[in-house]
């Protein structure tokens, strides 16, 4: 029963992005080497292969995504990364009990008055990072690879030493959480193009639902709750807010870098902002003007008041990591045309 319930998590939500789940656990890239894959799914009408990968970082992951996909003549290669912990919210409870991110050592000696409520506050938010690590038993993970993600933003935690010769009873151990309190787990996926899985964010329920045997509208409603199936079937509205405040400025840039999008493998979904009833890239970006989402700056399109509201809600949002995809490969076109003169 339980393999079965391994089964069924990465399965439903590999179906739910209309994929078919493989049974492969490594795949082999260009180079020659094998990269783990904690699931697969081949989508063969589209000419898409999704992985969930087994690496321990977003950018080894979208190392192996590049080295993947040079293998794969006419298959577009898709990316997901489970993410299980998140310690920052531990850091950020002990910053709002100490009222700030740097101290040292007498200062936790000082707290041991108020030690029972420092305790509850952070249990609080500890039991909250921890939760995800009962999810093992249900989620299939790369165990060894989640342990590394969490050493790495323990990392983040700086120390130093003050010494005093004179009079070593005084010398003081400082630690500095403010760069773990500040990390988003996500933003290194979202800037590399992978699509990340924040588990951390998912609720008991969630989880039992995916490892059952759940209608896959089901399954699609939670994923687009969490900002991820859009990266596979992305709002071409919402995803052209995105474009325009990371910088693509004429409407033919936009559109463009908009008509990648199904190029690379990831099919328009509904749009979101302005309705069914625009079905091309121009009447869209002409509605989200129309709206006041997208106005006309001193250098092309720029984001509008309603425009900034909606990209403060999904910026942050798995979905993110195709916005970079799209202007990573843009980019990366725009490079050899200029190298190459064509």
């Amino acid at each position: 029963m339980a393999t079965e319930e391994h089964k069924r998590f990465w399965d439903n939500v590999l179906k739910a992005a209309e994929a078919d789940p493989r049974t492969e656990g490594s795949i082999r890239g260009a180079s020659g080497i094998y990269h783990p894959a904690v699931a697969l799914g081949v989508d063969e009408s589209r000419k898409r292969l999704l992985i969930v990968s087994a690496e321990h970082d977003a950018r080894t992951a979208a190392m192996a995504q590049i080295d993947i996909q040079s293998a794969l003549d006419g298959v577009q290669v898709l990316v997901v990364r489970p993410v299980a912990v998140d310690l920052s919210e531990v850091a950020k409870s002990i910053s709002e009990s100490l009222g700030r991110t740097v101290f040292t050592t007498e200062d936790l000696s000082a707290l041991s008055a108020h030690s029972e409520a420092l305790g509850e506050a952070i249990k609080k938010h500890l039991n909250a990072v921890l939760a995800p690590l009962a999810f093992l038993g249900k989620i299939p993970l790369n165990v060894l690879s989640q342990w590394m993600s969490s050493i790495q933003q323990l990392g983040l935690i700086t120390f130093s030493q003050s010494t005093d010769e004179q009079a070593p009873q005084n010398n003081k151990l400082t630690i500095d959480i403010d760069k773990l309190a500040k990390l988003n787990p996500l933003e290194l996926d979202n800037h590399f193009g992978v699509c990340p899985v924040p588990l951390y964010q998912l609720k008991p329920e969630e989880v039992d639902l995916l490892n059952g045997e759940p209608n896959l509208d089901d399954v699609r409603e939670l994923l687009s709750r969490r900002g991820i199936l859009q990266y596979f079937f992305p709002a071409p509205d919402s995803l052209a807010l995105g474009l325009i405040e990371r910088g693509a400025g004429s409407q033919s840039v936009l559109e463009d870098q908009l008509v990648l999008a199904p190029a690379m493998g990831h099919p328009f979904g509904s749009s979101e902002i302005v309705g069914e009833g625009n079905a091309n890239l121009p009447a869209i970006i002409d509605a989200l003007q129309t709206r006041k989402f997208v106005v006309e700056g001193e250098v092309g399109l720029e984001i509008g008041p309603a425009g900034r509201h909606v990209r403060t809600s999904i910026k942050f949002q798995p979905r993110e990591g195709l916005v970079s995809k799209i202007i990573n490969r843009f980019s990366f076109n725009l490079d050899l045309k200029g190298l190459f003169g064509k």
